[in-house]
């Protein structure tokens, strides 16, 4: 008989191996989709890692915590719609239409996308039955604030004023509002009152601004 033909192992795959940032991009962007579309409940690690393409390990690699990476997410979505709304401050105008302009845009995102907007409502709510949540949700509430404390000082530096109030109680003012007429639009859906409130908003927040 012939001697047996000896076949070459087949060759596996390289494996490609991302740089830890690439990687925790990944799954910032994952967790982000996953908060949106199933709400935080849903967006379990395994969810998280499933949406990403990634293991349980690399997860582990790239963060301490899964409360961590959903914070990160929420983030996220704020500091984008901020990066939206600033694009206004370079538009020529008075102090009132840069500040008009930029809560008006702030709720014009609300409007057209609420779950991805809302997503910090929702972690807050989670946090109330689960302990481990409240420390990352108090960081993701003092972003926002400290959000708004930007917002003020851009729009006051595009327009040549500034603020006769304290800028931190301006902005839990803003951040208080935006909140409360949130969750009232929810359940009302009347834009056109919500468009209301904003103006009264800019109002109060005019009458604290004077020329520089």
């Amino acid at each position: 008989m012939p001697p047996a033909t000896r076949r070459s192992p087949a060759r596996r795959a390289p494996v490609v191996r991302k740089p830890l940032a690439d990687r925790r991009e990944d799954l910032v962007e994952a967790a982000l989709r996953v908060l949106v579309r199933d709400g935080v409940a849903a967006a379990t690690t395994r969810a998280i890692v499933a949406e990403a393409g990634a293991s349980l390990s690399a997860f582990h690699y790239c963060f301490d915590s899964r409360e961590e990476l959903l914070v990160l997410a929420a983030e996220r979505i704020t500091d984008r719609t901020v990066d939206h709304v600033r694009e206004g401050f370079s538009a020529d105008g008075d102090l009132r239409t840069v500040v008009v302009g930029a809560l008006t845009a702030l709720w014009e995102r609300l409007e057209a996308d609420p779950h991805r907007e809302l997503i910090g409502y929702e972690l807050s709510h989670h946090a109330r039955h689960r302990p481990e949540l409240r420390p990352a949700v108090a960081r993701l509430f003092r972003h926002y604030l400290d959000v708004h404390e930007q917002f003020l000082a851009d729009g006051a530096a595009a327009a040549g004023f500034t603020w006769t109030t304290p800028v931190p109680v301006l902005a839990r003012l803003i951040n208080s509002t935006l909140d409360g007429l949130a969750l009232t639009w929810l359940v009302d859906r009347d834009g056109e009152a919500a468009r209301e409130v904003i103006g009264a908003l800019a109002d109060a927040l005019l009458a604290a601004a004077r020329p520089a």
